[in-house]
Order: C-alpha cells, then sequence, then structure tokens
C-alpha cells in the first residue's frame, strides 16, 4: 500500500533530495492519522491521501500559470473534482470504520453475555452437586474500553 500511495502523489514541488521523503512521510503520516486498522481502511485511506494532495497540487498549479486562464481555471476545475474525490473517499472511510466498531462492540457484549452465562451456569451446578457437568471457569480478563470499542 505504501509504494502505490508512494505512486499516486504529485512530485514534489521542490527539487531538493529530502522533498520527496517529506512528502513520503507527511502522506504516511496522515494515512496513519486516519486510524485503518485492516486492509480495506488503508486502501481507502491511501486514496483519501493521495486524492487530497493532487488537489493540492492542482490548486498550486492554477496559481503557477495565473497568466493562462484557461490553464489556470482547468487546474481549478481539477482541483474541485479531486476535492470532491477525496471528500467521498473518506466519508466511505468513516462508514466502514462506523460498520467495523459495531461489529466489534456486539461481539464484546456477545463474549461478556456468553461469559457470563457460563459462569451461572457452573455456579447453579456446584450448588446442585453437580460440578462435574460444567467445570469451574478460570476468571475473565478484563475488558479495557479501548480493547472493546468503547464498550466495557
Amino acid at each position: 500500500m505504501i509504494h502505490a500511495l508512494r505512486a499516486a502523489l504529485p512530485p514534489p514541488a521542490s527539487p531538493d533530495p529530502d522533498a520527496l521523503t517529506i512528502r513520503d512521510n507527511a502522506a504516511m503520516a496522515m494515512v496513519a492519522s486516519l486510524l485503518p486498522v485492516n486492509a480495506e481502511e488503508a486502501a481507502l485511506a491511501a486514496q483519501y491521501v493521495a486524492a487530497q494532495s493532487q488537489a493540492l497540487e492542482s490548486l498550486r498549479l492554477a496559481r503557477v500559470h495565473e497568466a493562462d486562464t484557461a490553464l489556470a481555471l482547468k487546474c481549478n476545475a481539477q482541483a474541485a473534482a479531486m476535492m470532491r474525490h477525496a471528500a467521498g473517499t473518506r466519508s466511505l472511510l468513516l462508514r466502514v470504520q462506523g460498520v467495523r466498531r459495531k461489529q466489534e462492540a456486539r461481539e464484546a457484549v456477545c463474549d461478556q453475555a456468553a461469559w457470563t452465562e457460563h459462569i451461572a451456569l457452573s455456579r447453579m451446578a456446584e450448588a446442585l452437586g453437580c460440578e462435574g457437568v460444567w467445570p469451574r471457569p478460570p476468571a475473565l480478563p478484563p475488558v479495557s474500553r479501548g480493547d472493546a470499542g468503547g464498550v466495557g
């Protein structure tokens, strides 16, 4: 994904050899700030960053070519199209992340409910003298809020 992102980014405006490294580090930091946790989310984050970078490059080129009105207008139109594309990609990423978080929360709640049921059955079997039916479960490790997607 990093190689695809680097290839999709516009070239640095500066000929300085360090400019490429600075551009790549900034792009990777932007992808990381979107908090992708799987390949689909990482791909969407990279698409967003590439589109946003291209929009900014198109705006820069429009200012560079202000004297050529037709070219400046084309660059502005390209910037607007890329901004719309970037916004749509970011919205899709946020929707995908929201679905994932809901799924994670449901799974954590279901796991906790199943564990509670297991403990209750074990205690009832113990009270009835049927300890061999359900073995006593080990203690459940506490679930932190970060591990359960906000549920805990």
